[in-house]
């Protein structure tokens, strides 16, 4: 792990992943480190035999985990705009671990108990208002995540989180999947003959799917030979808008990592 690109934080200003630096191969290693080390953390907060304090216990809590939200935080992103099967399989694997870890640190019977235990003396603690509302969005958490149920509804909202998750995962990677089958492809400007310019510009820039959707409209008509056997959807202005707003912020992303790789 020494030489991994997760390792340590980035030097990088605000801390930007070393995307020149990352490869497939450094997720797994990383997040394995990174589970372990954030629930060895975590055991020492709710075992510790201090009372609990803000310090101790929930600024403790929101400073554990580091290496873990570093990789798991650029993971997520970059599998979500530039992924590949090595990063599918990776998001398949990791997909059920990530809620466990989750629910054993939500569900952890100690801890919990220093957190309600902090939560129920707030008013007592003369805390200010940053503080107050920290304490408060952890017991929140911790009680939407189930840390009130019996040991039985914790077991069974554990299986209920894994299944979730792997079936949210697989989902959306069949719908990337049917996305990218369902492209359309031309060779030749001429097969766009009988298309507006209108029609024509957002076919040339965009991914037009052959597979409805919610946001798909009627066939369009008045295509000649070249282009009448291929399905194409009209979008609509603000559609085609929305769409030029996500090309920008890929372009600012994609000069970023330019930026990046040039330090």
């Amino acid at each position: 792990m020494a030489d991994n690109p997760f390792a340590q934080p980035s030097k990088l200003a605000f801390e930007l992943p070393l995307f020149d630096r990352i490869r497939d191969s450094d997720y797994l290693p990383a997040f394995e480190a990174g589970m372990r080390e954030q629930l060895e953390e975590v055991s020492r907060i709710a075992h510790n035999r201090e009372p609990a304090t803000l310090d101790n216990t929930i600024v403790a809590l929101e400073r554990s985990g580091q290496l873990l939200k570093r990789v798991e935080m650029t993971f997520s992103r970059l599998n979500a705009c530039n992924t590949d099967p090595e990063m599918q399989r990776i998001d398949t694997e990791m997909a059920p671990r990530l809620t466990a870890q989750e629910d054993a640190i939500h569900l952890d019977t100690a801890l919990w108990a220093r957190v309600d235990g902090l939560y129920n003396k707030r008013t007592s603690l003369h805390l200010d208002p940053e503080s107050l509302q920290l304490l408060s969005r952890y017991h929140t958490e911790f009680v939407r995540a189930g840390a009130r149920l019996t040991k039985e509804q914790k077991t069974h909202l554990r299986d209920l989180n894994k299944s979730i998750s792997s079936l949210t995962t697989r989902f959306k990677q069949n719908v990337l999947k049917a996305t990218a089958d369902g492209a359309v492809a031309v060779d030749s400007v001429h097969e766009l003959d009988g298309l507006s310019p209108e029609q024509r510009r957002a076919f040339c820039l965009y991914s037009v799917p052959t597979l409805p959707s919610a946001t798909s409209k009627p066939l369009v008509g008045g295509v000649t030979a070249g282009a009448s056997s291929i399905p194409h959807y009209i979008l609509s202005d603000r559609e085609i808008a929305l769409i030029e707003a996500k090309r920008k912020a890929m372009a600012r992303m994609r000069a970023a990592k330019r930026f990046v790789r040039r330090r």
